[in-house]
């Protein structure tokens, strides 16, 4: 019952985030551009890069959000420390980091094409090392959970 519970509060949990995110990815992000081009028309030539590289980070978010609700039916299954689990964070993981260095790559690139301010790629470093940070935590809980996969299945094995 109380792994059903938890499943429920995170599924919650989850399409909450997933709303924010899509407020973020379809509304907040397209009209501040939109917002800052009316402002200033010279920045019509970092428009397009900035706004795709913006929303391509959003493909790893969906991922994650899919691997995560996998995830919250396999805890209220009672199996969050399984194989599958351990799969799924660790793609989540995987999500995450490559989600970083796409967003730095894609940084690093316009600033050194002069469509960057360098306090911009200041920003963007701290938030891809936040990334990195949240995405190198996922793939220690993965090993973890992959880890305790294997003593249940070794003591399964034992009774």
């Amino acid at each position: 019952m109380v792994c059903k519970q938890l499943a429920r509060c995170c599924k919650i949990s989850l399409t909450g985030g997933c709303l924010c995110l899509a407020a973020v990815y379809l509304v907040a992000v397209p009209g501040v551009t939109a917002g800052l081009l009316r402002q200033a028309p010279e920045l019509a030539d970092r428009f397009w890069p900035w706004l795709l590289l913006v929303e391509a980070t959003a493909l790893p978010c969906i991922l994650v959000a899919l691997w995560g609700w996998k995830l919250t039916g396999e805890i209220g299954r009672g199996n969050a420390f399984s194989g599958e689990s351990a799969r799924l964070v660790k793609r989540a993981s995987t999500a995450l980091l490559l989600d970083a260095a796409l967003f730095l790559a894609g940084n690093v690139v316009y600033f050194l094409l002069g469509i960057s301010h360098p306090a911009v790629a200041l920003l963007a470093l701290f938030v891809c090392a936040a990334a990195a940070v949240f995405g190198l935590a996922a793939r220690a809980l993965a090993q973890l959970v992959g880890e305790a996969a294997r003593l249940r299945e070794d003591s399964e094995l034992v009774i």
